[in-house]
């Protein structure tokens, strides 16, 4: 018995051997389609937190808007503390009116200035600076068109007066801005010195961004909406998300049997010239008493060989790739899962049985006489 067992592991040694180039090939090909699959399964599987990250630099997603009263600076804040942190991005509240620029008359928006940046990431200066180092009390950002039409500069001082309670502040210009949208046509001033200067803590209504897909932060609409607000998120914005991952992941998944069918196809065109050149050695196996089971079994344990290194390489391989392609498409590095590493392993033997069981079952119908005469 030991003897049978030294004898058929010397013979799949020796076949490997023999067919080293064949092997080679066969191997290459299951490691760069288990690779690519492990690393695009990873990759899809953490996808969505990343590509909903991604996604947020494109504005806001959530909206909170008063019913019938309008709503407080209190109930703003109480809100935003009932959002959990880890799924908030940005928040500003935004209260408008029509004020008084010097001898003009202009909308005037009261911002969180350093949340629009992000809410509004299409708002740029064209003029001065906007950003963090210029946000202050005092501070006034001016859109291009009316900027044009009251002749303004940056660090130009800009008298606001309210024309019901007629009161005034100066404000110093600290950027001309530029959107292409309503903000062309409007003075940005922070919340604060809006609401002291109509003497109020009322807000029109408040934009955020936050994390997460489109289930998730419905959840968190839902428990924000009470008698006095109703929160949503941006039905065009949130739902577009959930698009682009349905169709990344498609994507990432044709990609996949895409390079496993080329590697499968790889594969059954090598075994089967690996099987007719030994084709006279199986039909001596036969002739000598060996039955179909124990070719199959010789072949077959020399396939798996091939194929368990080759895969359990590319999939461990695989990982390594995800985090290339992670940190190319979304600057860092991607989580190891066990399931995708699974997943891979296990669709990668199945299309390299799959494509080994044409070339074992012929191998199965060699002719002996034929072969042993060498026709």
């Amino acid at each position: 018995m030991d003897a049978n067992k030294s004898f058929f592991y010397r013979c799949i040694m020796q076949a490997l051997c023999f067919s080293w180039n064949k092997v080679l090939v066969i191997i290459f090909a299951l490691f760069i389609g288990s690779a690519v699959s492990a690393a695009f399964l990873n990759l899809s599987f953490d996808i969505t937190g990343k590509l909903h990250r991604e996604l947020k630099v494109y504005g806001a997603n959530f909206v909170i808007v008063p019913n019938n009263a309008p709503l407080t600076t209190e109930q703003y804040q109480t809100a935003l503390a009932k959002i959990p942190k880890e799924s908030l991005k940005a928040a500003s509240p935004f209260l408008f009116a029509s004020l008084s620029l010097e001898s003009n008359s202009a909308l005037v928006a009261g911002v969180d200035l350093d949340s629009l940046r992000v809410i509004q990431p299409f708002l740029q200066a064209s003029a001065g600076h906007f950003g963090q180092s210029v946000f202050a009390e005092d501070s006034v950002f001016v859109g291009q068109q009316l900027a044009k039409t009251l002749e303004l500069k940056p660090l130009q001082k800009l008298t606001i007066t309210d024309p019901k309670s007629l009161k005034t502040q100066t404000f110093i210009v600290q950027g001309i801005i530029s959107s292409g949208d309503v903000f062309d046509n409007m003075a940005l001033i922070a919340i604060s010195a809006m609401q002291q200067l109509l003497e109020t803590q009322n807000l029109h209504y408040v934009q955020a961004v936050l994390y997460g897909d489109f289930e998730s932060i419905q959840a968190i609409a839902t428990n924000l909406s009470d008698e006095t607000m109703t929160a949503k998120p941006m039905m065009q914005v949130a739902s577009s998300e959930g698009a682009i991952l349905s169709k990344m992941q498609s994507l990432m998944l044709l990609i996949c049997l895409v390079v496993l069918l080329i590697a499968s196809l790889s594969v059954n065109n090598t075994l089967s010239a690996m099987i007719f050149a030994r084709k006279k050695q199986i039909a001596l196996h036969l002739s000598l008493g060996a039955t179909k089971r124990d070719i199959l079994s010789m072949l077959g344990t020399e396939v798996a060989v091939m194929c368990l290194v080759a895969i359990i390489l590319g999939a461990i391989c695989g990982f390594g790739l995800a985090n290339i392609l992670g940190w190319v498409l979304f600057d860092s590095s991607v989580s190891f899962r066990f399931l995708p590493f699974v997943l891979a392993i296990g669709i990668a033997l199945f299309f390299s049985f799959v494509s080994a069981y044409y070339p074992l079952k012929k191998a199965l119908n060699i002719n002996i006489i034929t072969n042993l005469k060498g026709e």
